[in-house]
């Protein structure tokens, strides 16, 4: 490869979402250059970059990878190079360094320490960093090109704030002291410094092009193509180095643009062709700057010559100040210290207007950045996409005061989701997970299973596709679809969890457009809608949910400095439908705030005595038994500490009344025999009291030499009790359609919880009959799950809504993995005439399982991310067990509805981003889940650790 040839190089370019790093990105790809490419928050157009890279040079066969990077923060950046070196096997060749901060303080005492520490770390200490992170690589190969995005404010010009130039000016020294210092290593270090270039954001409003493009004698601005063009050049030419290249068409003479004014001046069109800007005189220092040089009339050898050229000008900008006051209306020409200046009269109250809705702004919300918001309404006109926003300070992944790893962030929208069912483990930290959590007992399959040294070839998918999909188009405009969506929330949600009273909603949906802007209805509203649109349709991606993002910009921390009924229904809509999204995190957080509030607002207490009951007193109860359930069956399914306690409630169970006619504010009717709103709750609240029990007495039961079964029956019977207790249209076979789901999730949570009993008492048992007790117990209790789920999904499969079959799925998958655990590490049973029956059901049930979830798979990712385990754990069993494994495959293989077979391959898998953990290298080696290095990965204490290789293992 010759001294100058860039084909086959890889290029790593900061802010490339939009303006001069993306045209940078099309220039070197087509000249063959693979492509690293990062962005802080617009990754819909990264990923529009790269689909449009891929159709344009898809014979280069290009690798091009996208990297989210708050450049500001160095750990985000030591993460992408670790991505850089997994997806392209090395370093960069090439750095441009192009992400930037630009925003406007122009006066000193307006700057905080904060901005400018702020701006020095992105627009200065960035690039430092990206040159540590590629420099020993350039090193080594002897060949390597840097450049650095700069600005003609490093030499101490530009209107952004005297920071702004000091970054700048920064990083020009800083290039030329890397040029000297590389050069012998073959790697060249050059800066490129525009000024006024278009679609980039230099300039802040597009009224002002015209202005600007009048003072530049081409008459219009820079662009971006024209910048790309001198990065390339750079990067070709090895030669060139330590250089900083200043982008730029001198001003015309005596005209003052954006660069070192506070206002664009236009000239009125009534003036005379051969008249000058009244700035003429005062100006032309300022004037000389642009056209870098100075003036004759302030130079050491002035004279006749250059005073006559001043008085001249004084001339021109008294004839124009006399021509200009003919018109006051058009402009006013005011005179002070800078020199003269034209103002329309409606600046002033323009000013004043603009002043006072400041002031609002900052006493409404103190903690508002003007700036970001404005970024937000109108990011295509305003602002540079290719600009990278500072982000808040978060958790690192790898923050020194990690504790034990647990720390997460589930804030950005581009990475990929965890799971919100936990049970599938991730590649990243993802918080604490306990003993109950489906990422534990995949982590006790782990070392069940033989190691398989020989991999299948082709058995990764490979990495998701970084392209996004098109955006949910909004109709908040569109009753009709307001109208589905509302009804779906009603029909397939609140039914289950009934948090909010659908007759008062439904009257102010109908009035909404009287509702002020400002009312928390509004927030309810598009909480309703995100899930609505989800249980209905699946959901797009969350990042491009329009009616999440409408209610996530409705929640700020003003919420939590007042309660309310109606806040505490917002976090617990906000936080289901974020586990349901697989961002179980951030879900956690908010049910935590709902049960924090509940309290606060007292509705785990009943109203005072003599108080009138009304629906609006049920209504309380019924949030707070949500409220209960929703904390408790989080902390069950996570593994996580259960907050909730039955010693301190008083509030009683809600009555299961029909209030599809009542007003909140109505006496309380009497309960009625048949399947209500309130029902599937009253049930699950009892069922949630027992599950209590079974975590704090049985699953986060540390070991201990003396333990019977004695407890174990104890909550076996209450299970049972419980279930016996039910009202008969829980068993009944006419009910309305609308409960089958309510009515099955119930049932499956309790088959569910008598697995998780038994699973928990058979590690603390020392007796081997009790353990076999035990194992058979929770043995039958998988079977019987697996049995009733498919069968449900199989006779009602025309009612499976998303919501019920993210339920389905989890159920089905927890149910198969403590079936392949117990046969995967089979005990000498006691009764060996159990055996065979206990195997003929295990090849049976995990042969059902797969072929329902594989049914549920086109609709429900998360059942072919957990049909994926199961075909490996079948891959990987040892051969006895596969081939019989295969021959109840073929056996019991079950048909969609509609007659076509069940895809069951792994194929669809390899778009599904969520996927790429599984294939990922760890440390686990000859591991069938490599790449599943969960929960909890390091420094769990032992008590609560049951998995293989450990003191308190299972036998």
């Amino acid at each position: 490869m010759s001294l100058n040839e860039i084909h086959g190089r890889l290029a790593l370019i900061t802010g490339a979402s939009g303006g001069i790093g993306a045209t940078c990105a099309h220039q070197l790809a087509e000249e063959g250059v693979h492509l690293a490419l990062t962005y802080s928050t617009n990754v819909k157009s990264v990923n529009e970059l790269v689909e449009d890279l891929n159709s344009r040079y898809a014979e280069k066969n290009l690798q091009i990878s996208t990297h989210q990077v708050d450049v500001g923060r160095p750990d985000e950046i030591a993460a992408m190079f670790r991505e850089i070196d997994a997806q392209h096997g090395h370093r960069p060749d090439i750095l441009i360094s192009n992400a930037g901060h630009g925003k406007r303080v122009p006066n000193v005492w307006d700057i905080t320490l904060e901005e400018f520490d702020n701006m020095l770390n992105i627009n200065l200490r960035a690039s430092f960093v990206l040159v540590k992170g590629v420099v020993e690589h350039m090193k080594a190969q002897r060949w390597g090109r840097i450049v650095f995005m700069s600005s003609i404010a490093a030499s101490g010009g530009g209107i952004n704030g005297c920071h702004y130039a000091a970054s700048k000016g920064g990083l020009t020294g800083m290039m030329k002291n890397l040029s000297t210092r590389l050069a012998e290593y073959s790697i060249s270090v050059n800066d490129v410094a525009p000024a006024m270039i278009g679609d980039t954001g230099m300039v802040p409003s597009t009224t002002a092009v015209p202005g600007i493009a009048s003072t530049i004698p081409l008459g219009r601005l820079g662009t971006p193509e024209e910048t790309a063009n001198v990065v390339t050049m750079l990067v070709k030419t090895g030669y060139m180095t330590g250089q900083s290249l200043l982008i730029l068409v001198p001003a015309k003479s005596g005209v003052i643009g954006r660069l070192c004014s506070d206002e664009v001046i236009r000239r009125p069109q009534h003036l005379p062709p051969h008249s000058s800007s009244p700035l003429t005189a005062p100006t032309c220092i300022k004037s000389a700057f642009i056209s870098g040089k100075m003036p004759k009339s302030v130079s050491r050898k002035s004279g006749l010559a250059e005073l006559r050229a001043c008085t001249e000008c004084r001339g021109r900008v008294l004839e124009t100040e006399k021509q200009v006051l003919r018109d006051e209306s058009l402009l006013v020409l005011r005179k002070g210290k800078q020199g003269l200046r034209f103002r329309a009269p409606n600046l002033d109250a323009a000013e004043v207007r603009c002043t006072g809705l400041l002031s609002l702004l900052r006493r409404l919300n103190p903690d508002v950045d003007i700036e970001d918001a404005l970024r937000t309404i109108a990011p295509d006109s305003e602002y540079p996409e290719s600009v990278e926003i500072p982000q808040e300070l978060e958790p690192g992944s790898e923050s020194p005061g990690s504790s034990h790893g647990f720390e997460w962030n589930e804030a950005s929208m581009a990475r990929d989701p965890a799971d919100g069912m936990v049970s599938l483990p991730t590649a990243r930290a993802e918080g604490y997970l306990g003993n109950s959590s489906g990422t534990r007992l995949l982590q006790t399959i782990s070392d069940l299973l033989p190691e398989n040294l020989q991999e299948h070839q082709g058995e990764s998918p490979a990495r998701a596709s970084q392209a996004g999909s098109p955006s949910l188009l909004m109709h908040f405009a569109n009753t009709a679809v307001l109208d589905n969506l509302v009804d779906a929330y009603f029909l397939w949600y609140n039914c289950s969890y009934p948090i909010l009273h659908e007759t008062t909603f439904r009257e102010k949906y109908r009035s909404r457009q009287q509702i002020h802007p400002r009312s928390s209805w509004h927030l309810i509203f598009y909480l309703v809608l995100a899930i609505g649109h989800w249980v209905s349709t699946g959901g797009s991606p969350l990042s491009q949910c329009s009616y999440y993002m409408a209610a996530r910009s409705r929640m700020s921390m003003r919420m939590l400095e007042s309660g309310s009924l109606v806040a505490v229904q917002a976090f617990l809509l906000m936080g289901n439908y974020l586990q349901k999204r697989d961002r179980p995190n951030t879900g956690y957080n908010y049910i935590g705030i709902a049960y924090r509030m509940a309290l606060g607002l007292g509705l785990h207490r009943e109203p005072p005595s003599g108080t009138h009951d009304t629906l609006l007193n049920e209504r309380r109860r019924a949030v707070w038994w949500v409220v209960y359930c929703f904390d408790s069956g989080f902390s069950l399914t996570t593994g996580r500490p259960v907050m909730a306690s039955d010693s301190f409630i008083e509030t009683r169970l809600p009555l299961n009344v029909d209030d599809s006619n009542c007003a909140l504010d109505s006496p309380l009717t009497a309960p009625v025999d048949r399947p209500t709103t309130y029902s599937a709750i009253i049930a699950q609240a009892r069922l949630v009291s027992i599950a209590n029990r079974i975590f704090s007495e049985i699953i986060s039961c540390p070991y201990r030499q003396s333990f019977d079964l004695k407890a174990p029956r104890s909550i076996d019977h209450q299970l049972k009790a419980w279930r016996l207790s039910l009202p008969s249209y829980f068993t009944a076979q006419d009910v309305p359609t609308w409960f089958r789901g309510p009515r099955a999730i119930v049932g499956w949570k309790e088959q569910n919880l008598r697995m998780l009993l038994w699973w928990g008492s058979q590690r603390l048992c020392s007796v081997p009959s009790e353990r076999e007790e035990a194992q058979n117990m929770c043995h039958f209790a998988a079977v019987e799950t697996i049995q009733d789920v498919t069968t449900f999904c199989r006779d009602f499969f025309d009612t499976l809504h998303t919501g019920l079959s993210w339920y389905a799925t989890y159920f089905l998958f927890q149910a198969s993995v403590v079936l392949s655990i117990h046969h995967l590490r089979p005990l000498p049973p006691l009764d060996s005439s159990l055996a065979a029956v206990n195997q003929e059901l295990w090849f049976s049930s995990i042969s059902r399982a797969r072929d329902c979830l594989a049914s549920l798979g086109p609709t429900n990712n998360a059942a072919m991310r957990c049909l994926a385990v199961l075909d490996r754990i079948r891959d990987r069993s040892p051969p006895g067990q596969s081939a019989q494994i295969r021959e109840y495959d073929s056996a019991y293989q079950t048909q969609e509805p509609g007659g076509e077979m069940a895809d069951t391959s792994l194929a669809p898998l390899a778009v599904d981003p969520t996927l790429q953990v599984f294939f990922e290298d760890t440390s686990w080696e000859n591991d069938l889940f490599e790449g599943l290095n969960g929960f909890p990965s390091t420094d769990e204490v032992d008590l609560f650790d049951y998995v293989g290789n450990t003191g308190h293992a299972m036998p």
